[in-house]
């Protein structure tokens, strides 16, 4: 152990010096510190200025684009919505031979009854029953309208209410019609709150219920011109488009076109279609029509 006073006070005065350079450097330190995160700090702001300036341009030339893009969809959309109304109205075309308008009819199921309205009973082992119910058909009680593409006829049936037991309604077709009282071409009128039954018909419209048959009736004949006027209107419209389409797309181009849409749909559509009767025809046709023997 050295006890050489000198030397410790000497070790003191080492100690106090280091102190305060250790306290300067500290402040430089700290001093630099802050010049460095002011220097970056406004580089930071900066670039960070330069980058939301960026942004911003390449957002709106993003969004530039996409609006170009979503005008030239929707260009390209109506003229193929066009086009597939074009092949809607071919199809019809390639079917309105088939279409038959008179082979529709409404009914319903009732007891047999006799003059007086009463149910003619049967009988059974010495007991009078029930008959069994039988099917009635309706009248026309007027045609709302008739052209070779469309027709419209008036019924008064019953319906389950208690007071206004006659429902007054239009039953009908349409060479539009495609499936259940569905069209691509225009919209068929479709009710379900006919009681009375129907077969065939691919226009059913409710008009109004009535108390009695008599206040039905009058009704038709004084509202005939306004009932289903505006479907009516719409048909005539879409007949015109029909005999349009007719004329534009009787060549052998359009014809092929429809046959390639027609083959599309089926690949589109059936898992098997190569083996699908129809499918078979339509590539017949198709080569056909290319001269592709």
């Amino acid at each position: 152990m050295n006890f050489d006073i000198k030397k410790y006070k000497e070790a003191k005065q080492i100690q106090e010096k280091i102190n305060s350079l250790e306290c300067t450097e500290n402040e430089q330190y700290n001093k630099e510190k802050r010049k460095i995160y002011s220097k970056y700090l406004d580089l930071e702001s900066d670039l960070k200025r330069k980058k939301h300036t960026e942004e911003n341009k390449k957002r709106k030339e993003h969004e530039t684009k996409k609006e170009n893009l979503k005008e030239q969809r929707a260009e390209a959309d109506k003229k193929q919505k066009e086009f597939k109304r074009i092949i809607s109205f071919m199809d019809i075309l390639k079917k309105e031979k088939e279409f038959k308008k008179d082979d529709f009819c409404a009914y319903f199921y009732d007891y047999p009854k006799d003059e007086n309205g009463e149910i003619k009973r049967v009988k059974k082992d010495n007991y009078f029953c029930f008959p069994k119910k039988e099917k009635i058909y309706l009248n026309s009680i007027g045609t709302l309208y008739e052209d070779k593409n469309l027709i419209l006829k008036v019924y008064i049936g019953n319906n389950r209410k208690p007071k206004n037991k006659k429902s007054l309604f239009v039953l009908g077709k349409s060479v539009f019609y495609k499936n259940v009282f569905k069209s691509d071409i225009i919209n068929i009128p479709n009710d379900y709150g006919i009681n009375t039954l129907e077969e065939n018909a691919s226009i059913r419209k409710l008009i109004k219920d009535f108390p009695t048959e008599k206040e039905a009736k009058t009704y038709y004949e004084n509202n005939k011109t306004k009932i289903l006027k505006s479907f009516i209107e719409d048909h005539k419209k879409a007949v015109e488009e029909l005999e349009k389409v007719r004329k534009k797309t009787i060549s052998k181009d359009w014809q092929i076109l429809y046959l390639e849409e027609k083959k599309e749909n089926f690949k589109n559509n059936y898992s098997e279609y190569e083996e699908n009767e129809d499918y078979k025809k339509l590539v017949a046709e198709l080569k056909k029509l290319k001269g592709d023997f």
